[in-house]
């Protein structure tokens, strides 16, 4: 069970028992949350399209990034690690999901 959050910068997921639930924050599937980093590891960048959307592609959209030299440029040490948590989050989902199955 994942929730999308408006930040400072842009949004991000909250994980229950992790982080703490707001009224503001939107509850989206497990499929997802896991399409949104599969879709990243093929090399697309994606936005917040509509926070109130019902499907993947109601909420993000694919976008091609204004300055190229920004892909280029290596992430700072801490969206790095961001990056790394949620892709360890959504497989530890998916690991679950399996063995429940």
């Amino acid at each position: 069970m994942y929730y999308i959050t408006m930040c400072e910068d842009g949004f991000g997921f909250k994980v229950p028992d992790i982080h703490i639930i707001t009224e503001e924050d939107k509850y989206i599937s497990d499929e997802i949350y896991n399409r949104f980093f599969e879709e990243q590891t093929q090399g697309k960048s994606l936005r917040l399209k509509n926070i109130d959307g019902e499907t993947f592609e109601e909420i993000f959209e694919e976008y091609q990034p204004a300055n190229d030299d920004l892909d280029n440029q290596p992430l700072s040490e801490t969206e790095e690690l961001k990056q790394r948590v949620a892709q360890l989050e959504a497989m530890v989902e998916t690991l679950l999901n399996e063995k429940q199955n």
